[in-house]
This record gives structure tokens, sequence and C-alpha cells, in this order.
């Protein structure tokens, strides 16, 4: 691949901190540098596309500022995204907790952020996941997990509800579970548990 520096170049101007978890809105789009590359809004998460016929790789998240943003690559596609709101956090805490109470002593449970890259095209940041204990690398988790736990936004719902449930089926995980803290009725959380090797 090129050395293209294009994201590298606009995850400093983003705002890490959107009211409310909605995520960015089309203005930003104006705010990002003319570099040649082509960059989407969907529900509030920027999706930045590589050069034409060239695809991004786990190498380039390694160039990438740690500036609380999170970047994820699914597909050859970077997406990016505002950090966990208040509300998520301690949703994945409070499942983290009841998690480790009741998990088997073979298995860990990993709480974010933390970095799952089962290929060089993949790389994704799921808020928790249970993975057996001598499966976790030094820097990244490779393996595939028991489960994965995604906490959902008014900005992610979308997305981890299918481009994210879709790689998780692909990669053979057993179980995806989606938390919404807010609910419909907005008093108590929901999950939603989905078997992923009866419908992968």
């Amino acid at each position: 691949m090129s050395d293209v520096v294009g994201p590298i170049e606009i995850t400093p101007g983003l705002p890490t901190s959107p009211a409310g978890g909605e995520g960015w809105t089309v203005d930003l789009l104006e705010r990002l540098p003319d570099d040649g590359l082509r960059y989407e809004m969907i529900d509030g998460l920027l999706i930045v596309n590589p050069p034409a016929g060239e695809e991004w790789t786990v190498d380039l998240l390694e160039r990438l500022p740690d500036d609380g943003l999170q970047c994820e690559i699914i597909d050859g596609l970077l997406i990016v995204s505002p950090p966990p709101e208040p509300l998520q956090r301690l949703a994945s805490g409070r499942l983290s907790r009841i998690l480790e109470d009741n998990c088997p002593e073979d298995r860990a449970v990993v709480v974010a952020p933390l970095v799952w890259q089962p290929d060089r095209r993949t790389s994704m940041q799921p808020d928790l996941l249970v993975v057996a204990k001598d499966r976790i690398g030094e820097k990244t988790i490779t393996e595939t997990p028991t489960l994965v736990v995604e906490v959902l936004s008014p900005s992610s719902s979308r997305y981890d509800r299918t481009m994210k449930s879709s790689r998780y089926a692909e990669a053979g995980i057993s179980q995806y579970w989606m938390v919404d803290p807010l609910s419909v009725n907005k008093q108590r959380p929901t999950v939603e548990i989905y078997d992923l090797e009866r419908v992968g």
C-alpha cells in the first residue's frame, strides 16, 4: 500500500465528546482535509475509505494518535467513532462483574479498551469479550472469543447490529450480546442474545 497519511491527519481534528452519544454530524465533513480520500457519515460514525484499489490494514492503527477515539477496521474500511459515553461504561462495568462471577476458570473477561484482530483486514474494539486465558496476546486478541458484548449507543446501534454482528458470525464466535442501557422505556437496560453458531 502507498504511504497515505490522510487518516493520521484527520483524527486530531475530531471532537471527542458529541453530546449524548449521538455521534458527529455532517458538519464535521466540511472540516476534514482535502486529501483525496472519501469520507462518509453514517449515524454519526465516520467512515474513511482507502484510495481506489487499496484497503486499510491493522498497520494503519499503529500510526494513529492515541486521542481517545475508537478506530476500527472492518473489511479494509476505517471506522472512527467517539469514545463511549458514561452510561455505556457503567453498563460495561456492571456486566463485566456479573460475567466474572460466573465465568469458567479457563476463561477471562476482558473489558474495553481492548482490540480483537482476527486478520490483517479486521480490528475491532468490543466493549467486553470472554476468551480462553491462554489465547490472550500481549497487545491484541487474535483468537476467536467465546462471547462478544457490545453496549449500544444512538450512534453505534446500526453499526453494532449489522457490520459487527456479521463479522462476529463469520469469525465463528459462539454468542453475541447487544446491551441497550437505555432500552425502549429508558428505565432498565435490555440484553439481546444471539447464538451465532446457529445463525452464522
